[in-house]
């Protein structure tokens, strides 16, 4: 697993480490926040707007956390004030270039099987 990336969007690059569990934490925070608590419940939901709202969740709170310097250059006061249109121009770019590492990361928190894997 890479401890760190380069995440480009438009001219803009930066670069993501490896959450400390603090970081972890604040993240998690910010998906409830974002949801007012409700992030469980919109999974449970099974609708496609649901579904498709968690994944802006979850990259706004990977984001802010992790690359605070990126909300600056989106020249809004916070990222949840992005248009949809600017909004889905990021999503695209953290689908494919951070939430595959976001998904590595995340495997360091589970406790090990039985087996030790």
């Amino acid at each position: 697993m890479q401890r760190t990336i380069d995440f480009k969007v438009k001219d803009n690059a930066y670069q993501l480490t490896v959450p400390t569990i603090g970081e972890v934490m604040a993240i998690e925070s910010t998906k409830m926040r974002l949801t007012g608590k409700e992030y469980g419940s919109i999974i449970l939901s099974g609708t496609v707007v649901g579904f498709n709202v968690l994944d802006y969740v979850d990259m706004i709170a990977v984001l802010s956390v992790l690359c605070s310097n990126l909300i600056k250059d989106t020249k809004a006061d916070r990222i949840e004030e992005l248009s949809l249109e600017h909004a889905k121009e990021l999503l695209v770019a953290y689908a494919t270039q951070v939430k595959p590492w976001v998904m590595e990361w995340e495997q360091l928190l589970r406790l090990p099987k039985e087996d030790g894997k």
